[in-house]
């Protein structure tokens, strides 16, 4: 037996005991930081960036604020990290970024220890590890 839903001028809108199964979104919604190449696009008229998301090579597009252009300038053939809400496929990674927070540039200068204390005893020394 088949319960039809209907809406007040008789509109058949919805059925219960239907023979199809209903379907269940798949996708997820996190709050995360997205690293990713700005070599794309970057569209100053709509604020949106297009950016490439090295581990699955997938490009993932976003919208921006203004006040971030003079940095997507400046960066623009570099690594970048978008933080804000995300869309998730099956896997987890990125699908899409639907509400940017914040954008900032990656520091990939080399950072050089030559000496720290690991205890109060011992130290570590990297010109005597070569």
């Amino acid at each position: 037996m088949r319960c039809r839903l209907r809406s007040a001028d008789q509109l058949n809108f919805s059925s219960l005991n239907s023979p199809r199964k209903p379907s269940i979104s798949s996708q997820r919604e996190a709050s995360r930081v997205v690293t990713g190449e700005l070599i794309k696009n970057i569209d100053f008229i709509k604020h949106k960036l297009t950016m490439i998301y090295p581990p699955i090579s997938k490009e993932l597009e976003c919208l921006y604020d203004e006040a971030q252009e003079d940095l997507l300038c400046e960066r623009r053939r570099d690594l970048i990290q978008v933080t804000g809400r995300v869309l998730l496929d099956d896997q987890g990674s990125p699908k899409k970024i639907i509400d940017v927070t914040d954008i900032r540039d990656i520091d990939l200068t080399v950072l050089e220890i030559s000496m720290m204390t690991i205890s109060t005893r011992s130290r570590f020394d990297s010109s005597k590890c070569f």
